[in-house]
Parts: structure tokens; C-alpha cells; sequence
């Protein structure tokens, strides 16, 4: 690969006055090879100037151009005798790229780092990776977000904007170090790749902008420059430009073959290089055909991945599973039932909006076995043929990223994503999407169905309903904090952003995945994974969280309480279940409130819906409108802050006992106490005692003043009384 000047000739515009003459004239009707000097010559201005260079790199052929035309300027800069800075490029990974684009980027940028050490142009290469908050994939399996359709640009926030925002700040403090200066006192010019000629849209947005080929504007209005040097290049001639760098008549990182091959395939094998070299322009301009994310649903069809797959000797036939994934995206993502219809939101009088905010349990549920199993398949295909695996769609982490997300929305019982992931990889399990033909087609009116409902009840304030660890309290063991509304939190480990520690989940998966997978557990409510995994230090919760993440796993346990999670999908069962609820605390099912028609009967004898058994041993929801109850949690809760702990409470009712019955009175310690409580609550459903009610219960189950041997049970009365305190705080019952 040669270090000498281009061979091209540039039209004779590279001495200093004439190039400034270039600069600064209007660019009307100028030939390619003026073009490419100015463009060369604005680049140099940059550095010159002092200014610190970042170059944006996505791999297709506009960017491949501009970084050709920027590693021109270094060059004749260092022939010249000028010590260039680092040329930083920043290039984007959305974790879904197409495959077969992410590998010929990961070529290029190989190529451009060999290229770096042969020509001693110091290059940096950035890559900005959305991580685990902004994770695509995971916030969609997790429950945490829909797909974007349509004009929704959510996804290029997540996955582009934001990282590449993160990944300039970065780059800044970078640089002010290396240079020992303030981050705010380093100048960096971004060098881009948009052109007038790509679209109307495209030009109206750069004149807004005020872009230039030659001098670098804030065209964002806030204070960072950009520099656009191929800004008046037209399509033909992006391409004219990889024309000669395959005669080699220009030098550079690569020949591109491999990219003039990706954009025939991507299109048909057809491309306007052919057009190049036979010399002639063409009235439409092939090689267009975006090459994106595998999963975008923005676009009604992806042109380029279809052509991949129309190739003619079926080289890329390993997509297939792709895009078959894609279409089975595409047609649940209006499913109603494919929906998750209760939001996250819960208002100061307690209500939470009926409306379809995310995927449902049971259609996550089956994404996440579906992409394990399709990359499974693939990673033993690629053993067959003695191979790396083409894709990659889910990392171990992000699995377990699905698994706190699916506790954190109270979306699965505890480990489901990791028995997947267990099953697929260590069983040998594998999931087929169904035939996407024999799916209903949904549109955007079949989930527009919104309500209103009551939720919030005593339970949902509790203490220990939120980011606490009851267990982890009951012995004693739980580091609290004081979150900012004063609410006291299990500390956390936390850090500048939301991540897996990786030694962490290497730890759990060789020593504790198989014991999680087969223990006996007491709570099987979502959220228990979650607690157990930030009491591992496992998961690093961003600064300052904590209180969301209290916030959603009140909801979470909520959802588990009041046995919802199996109806989500289903917004009529939803409101039919709260009805009920309400109807059992003599409240109208009118604090329902609707946009349409509910196609089912409120009143209270609508039990059709459930079965009987499960429909009568279901906990009936405290409604925050029934002022009693109000007042007796309340008062519950007040007890809980007085600065006197459960534990201390228990220790002297029994000092009361002992007083009373002397030493020899057999009494249970506080943690044996809560221990058995739950024993005995775990084979029951969640419901409603009443003191006397949960003593009756508590001397059956334990015997302790049911025999001659012990004194009468109305002696225990002062140590259960702290135990009933506990569990009521603790949502294990229900208050009467």
C-alpha cells in the first residue's frame, strides 16, 4: 500500500494562492479534480489552524471518501514537514447492524490501524456502542420499550445519538490531556460526510445548517465546529472518486473492492461504479439501497438485505434467519396481544393508565428464545464449516440485562431468561418462529384501546415493596440508604453508567446459575432476581437510579400481588380483575375509566372471565380511596420510622414474656420467628388477616400453645404481634 502523493492530477490548484483563491470563491461548476483539491486544501486549513480533527466513519461510500480526502491532506501536511495531531475517527456500532455490514466495517477498520503504522499518520479509532441503558435489543426483549415504526426516531437516539454524544465527550478530555489543556478550550473540527446532492430533504437541512465544503461552521448552534468537504460532490462523483482508488490512481487505506462487491450485492448486482466505468451516467442511481440495523422496522421492507438474499449462488443465505426474525417483528408489533397494557407511571391518586407501552411477557418471552436459538443454529453451523460465527445477536450479558429488566417490570418469575439461556445452550433446546403468513395482520388501530384504573394500594407504599431486600433484612444483613424523598433504600453499587460486571457474571454463572436454577424459593416474585444480583455486587446501577429503580419494582410487585402479570396482554381482563377487586371492597367499578366501550360486564357477579378457585383466592387490591385503610397503613408505616427497629421491638416483647412466664418458656428467635412465618405464608395465597386471624393461624402451623407443654398461645401474643408488623410491612399479607 503506497505512501506517495495522489497521482491524480488535481487540475494544477495545489499551490498556495490559487487554492485560497479556490477556498474562497464560490463553487459553481467545478470539475472533480477541483473539487477533490479544495476539498484536500480545507482539511489542511484545519489543521494549520491549530484545530484538532474528528472524522465521521460509518463504512458506506460517502464516509470511505471523505476519510480518503482527510488522509490526502495528512499526508501532503507531513510531506510538507507540519506535525499533524492524532486524526481521531469515530465510527457507530448500534449492536444491530446487518451482518454481513458489520463485518466488512470491522475489515475496513483493520485496514485503516495497518494503515496508520505503514504511512505514520497517527489515527485513533473511537467506536460508539449504546451500553446497556441504551441496548436496543435488551430494552425490547426486556419490556422496556416498543420497536420504532415509521417517522419514530427513538432507536437513533439509543442506539446512535446518544452514544456518539458520550463518545465526544470522551474524545474532548481525551485530547485536553494529551495536549495538557482544559476540555473546554480544545478546539475540534468534526469532519462529515453529507452532500447537497443526496435528497431535497437533505439539501434544505444543510443550507439551514449553514454546512461548508471549506470553512468549518457551528452548524449546530452549539459551539461545535463541522467542516462538510464533499458537500458539493455528486453521487457520480463519490463514485468517480472510488473508481480511481481501485485503479489505484489514489491511494489510501483499501482498494474497496470489498465495498464496490457489498453495494452490487446489496442491490441487485447492480451499482454505479459500473455505470463509472462504462463512462456513462445513469437517469436513476443503484447503489442506494440503505444497508442498516437487521431489526429496523422504520422502512416497509429492506431492499438490501432482500437482495443479499436473492444473490445468485446463495452465499448469503445464512440471513435468512434475520430477516424472517424481522417480518415476525413486523407483524406482532400491532398485535394487541403482543402487548403489555399496563404503564409504569402510577399518579399521585394512585391510578395507572391502561395503554400498550411495551411488548408483552409472553411475546418477549418468545423473542428471547427465538434470537438465542437462531444464534445457536448459526454458531453450529460455523463449526461445521470451520468458521467464526457470522452474527452475534445476544452476548451473555445481555441476557442477564433481560433478566433484571424482566424483575424490574415484573415481567417473569425469577431466572426465566437465564433457563432460556440455559436450555438452548446447555440442553440443547431450539424455538421456530411460526409462519409469519399464518399471523393476523394488526394496525395501529387495534391497540389504541386506553383506561384508566385504581393500583396504588397500602401495599404498594410499603416499606419493603420497592428497591429493599427483605431478606437481607431479616438477618440483619441489609445496607439501607436514605433516597432523596427519604425513603430509606438498599445501597446499591453504583457508577456513571448502568452495567454488568463481567468477573461478576462469570463468577455466578460457574458457581451459583445451576443453585438459582434448582433452589427451593420462598418469593417468586419477579423482582427477587434483581435483589439477589445487586446483593452479589453483580449489577452497577447508574448514580442516582435508586429511586427509580424503587419506583418500578413497587409497580413490579404489584403487578405479582395482584396476579395481573398472567393477564397483560389482555386489557378487558385487566379492568374485569381490578373490578372484581373493587367490588369485593364494596367500591364501583366506575372508578374505571375508559376511551371505549369495555366489552366485558363490571358488575360484581362477572366471574366468567376466571376460574372459580382462582378467581376466590386471589388478594383483593386495598384501594387508596377507602380512607380507614389509608389510616391503619399509615399508621403501620409511621412504626416502622419511629427510629425503633422490628428486631428490637420483638427482643422485648420477649423480655414481657419471660417476665411473665419465666426462663424456662420455650420462644423462638426473631429470625426463626420470620423464617417460619414465611415457611407457612409460601403455601398459601397472598390474602387479608386480621391479628387474630393470623395468630389463629400461626398457633396451628406452629403448635406453640396448642399443647400442654407450652403455655397458652395468648402468651405469644406480644412476639407475633411484631411478626404480623413485619410481613404487613412487608406485603407478604394483606392488612383486613
Amino acid at each position: 500500500m503506497g505512501m506517495q502523493q495522489t497521482s491524480l492530477q488535481l487540475a494544477d490548484l495545489t499551490t498556495e494562492v490559487q487554492t485560497q483563491d479556490a477556498v474562497s470563491g464560490p463553487i459553481q461548476e467545478l470539475t472533480f479534480s477541483e473539487k477533490v483539491a479544495i476539498a484536500v486544501q480545507a482539511v489542511k486549513a484545519q489543521v494549520l489552524a491549530g484545530r484538532h480533527l474528528s472524522v465521521a466513519w460509518s463504512g458506506g461510500k460517502d464516509s470511505s471518501v471523505l476519510l480518503s480526502l482527510v488522509l490526502m491532506a495528512y499526508r501532503e501536511l507531513i510531506d510538507e514537514g507540519v506535525s499533524v495531531p492524532t486524526l481521531h475517527v469515530c465510527h457507530s456500532d448500534t449492536k444491530i447492524e446487518n451482518p454481513v455490514v458489520k463485518a466488512y466495517n470491522s475489515l475496513m477498520i483493520k485496514q485503516i490501524e495497518s494503515y496508520s503504522q505503514e504511512s505514520g499518520i497517527p489515527i485513533r479509532i473511537w467506536i460508539a456502542s449504546p451500553g446497556l441503558s441504551n441496548d436496543y435489543l435488551v430494552s425490547v426483549i426486556g419490556g422496556r420499550t416498543i420497536m420504532s415504526v415509521g417517522s419514530n426516531a427513538k432507536c437513533s437516539m439509543m442506539m446512535k445519538v446518544e452514544p456518539l454524544n458520550k463518545l465526544k465527550r470522551q474524545l474532548r478530555k481525551a485530547i485536553a490531556a494529551e495536549a495538557g489543556m482544559k476540555p473546554k478550550e480544545v478546539e475540534i473540527v468534526s469532519i462529515i460526510g453529507t452532500r447537497f446532492d443526496e435528497s431535497a430533504a437533505r439539501n434544505r437541512a444543510m443550507t439551514e445548517r449553514g454546512e461548508s465544503a471549506t470553512d468549518a461552521v457551528d452548524a449546530m448552534d452549539d459551539g461545535q465546529l463541522v467542516l462538510s468537504p464533499i458537500a458539493h460532490f455528486s453521487t457520480m462523483e463519490v463514485f468517480e472518486f472510488i473508481g480511481y482508488v481501485r485503479s489505484e490512481k489514489i491511494k489510501t487505506y483499501d482498494r474497496w473492492d470489498n465495498l464496490v462487491e457489498l453495494y452490487r450485492d446489496a442491490n441487485n448486482g447492480d451499482c454505479m461504479v459500473n455505470a463509472y466505468i462504462a463512462n456513462r451516467e445513469q437517469a436513476r442511481t443503484p447503489c442506494s439501497a440503505r444497508t442498516g440495523c437487521w431489526g429496523c422496522l422504520r422502512i416497509s421492507s429492506d431492499t438490501s438485505a432482500n437482495s443479499l438474499l436473492a444473490h445468485e449462488d446463495g452465499k448469503y443465505e445464512w440471513l435468512r434467519p434475520l430477516v424472517e426474525l424481522r417480518e415476525f417483528m413486523k407483524r406482532m408489533h400491532f398485535n394487541p396481544k403482543a402487548r403489555a397494557w399496563v404503564a409504569r407511571d402510577v399518579s399521585e391518586d394512585g391510578y395507572i393508565q391502561i395503554i400498550p407501552n411495551a411488548y408483552s411477557p409472553s411475546y418477549t418471552k418468545a423473542l428471547l428464545q427465538a434470537i438465542l436459538s437462531i444464534q445457536a443454529r448459526e454458531e453450529d453451523e460455523a463449526r461445521k464449516l470451520g468458521i467464526a460465527p457470522r452474527f452475534e445477536l445476544l452476548t451473555l450479558k445481555q441476557v442477564m440485562a433481560i433478566e433484571l429488566n424482566w424483575g424490574r417490570y415484573g415481567y417473569q418469575k425469577p431466572w426465566t431468561a437465564m433457563r432460556i439461556w440455559n436450555d438452548v445452550y446447555r440442553h440443547g433446546k431450539r424455538y421456530k418462529l411460526p409462519d409469519v403468513e399464518s399471523i393476523p395482520v394488526y394496525t395501529e388501530k387495534d391497540v389504541s384501546f386506553r383506561a384508566r384504573i385504581p393500583f396504588a394500594d397500602g401495599q404498594y407504599n410499603s416499606p419493603y415493596s420497592g428497591l429493599r431486600n427483605i431478606d437481607a433484612e431479616m438477618a440483619s444483613a441489609e445496607d439501607l440508604m436514605v433516597a432523596r424523598d427519604g425513603r430509606l433504600l438498599t445501597r446499591c453499587e453504583t457508577g456513571d453508567e448502568y452495567d454488568i460486571d463481567e468477573e461478576g457474571l462469570e463468577l455466578f454463572m460457574e458457581f451459583e446459575l445451576d443453585r438459582v436454577l434448582t433452589a427451593e424459593r420462598l418469593n417468586d416474585a419477579p423482582s427477587a432476581a434483581v435483589h439477589y444480583l445487586l446483593g452479589l455486587g453483580t449489577v452497577q446501577l447508574y448514580k442516582g437510579s435508586q429511586s427509580d429503580w424503587d419506583r418500578m419494582l413497587r409497580v413490579s410487585n404489584q403487578l405479582h400481588r395482584h396476579n395481573l402479570l398472567e393477564v397483560l396482554h389482555n386489557p378487558q381482563a385487566i379492568i374485569a380483575r381490578v373490578a372484581e377487586k373493587l367490588a369485593a371492597h364494596g367500591l364501583s367499578p366506575s372508578l374505571i375509566t375508559t376511551n371505549q366501550p369495555v366489552l366485558i360486564d363490571l358488575t360484581p357477579d362477572q366471574g366468567s372471565l376466571f376460574d372459580a378457585q382462582a378467581a376466590a383466592s386471589e388478594p383483593a387490591a386495598v384501594p387508596p380511596t377507602d380512607p380507614a385503610l389509608a389510616l391503619k397503613e399509615r399508621e403501620v408505616q409511621e412504626e416502622d420510622r419511629d427510629g425503633t427497629s422490628y428486631e428490637a421491638q420483638y427482643k422485648a416483647a420477649m423480655r414481657q414474656m419471660e417476665q411473665q412466664l419465666g426462663d424456662e418458656c420455650p420462644i423462638p428467635a426473631f429470625s426463626k420467628m420470620l423464617s417460619e412465618c414465611c415457611v407457612m405464608l409460601s403455601k398459601l395465597p397472598l390474602t387479608q388477616y386480621s391479628f387474630d386471624a393470623f395468630m389463629a393461624l400461626w398457633v396451628a402451623e406452629s403448635g406453640y400453645g396448642a399443647d400442654g407443654d407450652t403455655p397458652p398461645a395468648s402468651a405469644y401474643e406480644p412476639i407475633v404481634k411484631v411478626a404480623y408488623s413485619v410481613l404487613l410491612s412487608g406485603g407478604l399479607i394483606l392488612a383486613p
